[in-house]
């Protein structure tokens, strides 16, 4: 059979979401886009979580706006969980008191039936509020790039 190329599923937030200082924090996603359906199951096993359902080869990439923090610098990254647990980071960084937007992209080979979800942390005391264009232009991608079947 074969699959169709580029398949991509986004998970986008646009509503207010506070996160707390110094934990991983899950992004809560409000609306999903996917094309083709059937590539991917969206809010499952959980809300915010996206179900891969071909096995192969993904980019999966984020785009978080950070508020300007109420303290000088702060450190923050955004991570990906797989299956429930840290897998990798997309991206870390050290910011000065200024709003700060992060964007990475890993490359991950992912089995049918694994599932992820996209978590911010940061450092900011006590907490940071995603709102307004921090909310609505925040987002993650997990696009299918390649099957690992062999062909003969």
């Amino acid at each position: 059979m074969e699959l169709p190329r580029l398949a991509t599923v986004r998970g986008e937030k646009t509503s207010t979401q506070s996160i707390p200082t110094s934990t991983f924090d899950k992004l809560d996603i409000d609306s999903w886009t996917s094309n083709p359906s059937g590539a991917f199951t969206t809010d499952s096993p959980g809300a915010d979580d996206v179900t891969i359902n071909w096995s192969g080869v993904y980019v999966i990439s984020a785009s978080i706006l950070f508020p300007t923090p109420a303290n000088a610098f702060v450190f923050g990254g955004v991570a990906l969980y797989k299956n429930g647990s840290l897998d990798d980071w997309i991206i870390g960084f050290h910011g000065p008191d200024v709003a700060t937007r992060v964007n990475g992209a890993i490359v991950s080979e992912l089995a049918k039936g694994d599932y992820l979800s996209i978590y911010r942390w940061q450092t900011q005391s006590p907490t940071t509020t995603m709102t307004g264009s921090a909310a609505t232009f925040t987002f993650f991608d997990v696009t299918f790039i390649d099957s690992l079947e062999v062909v003969s």
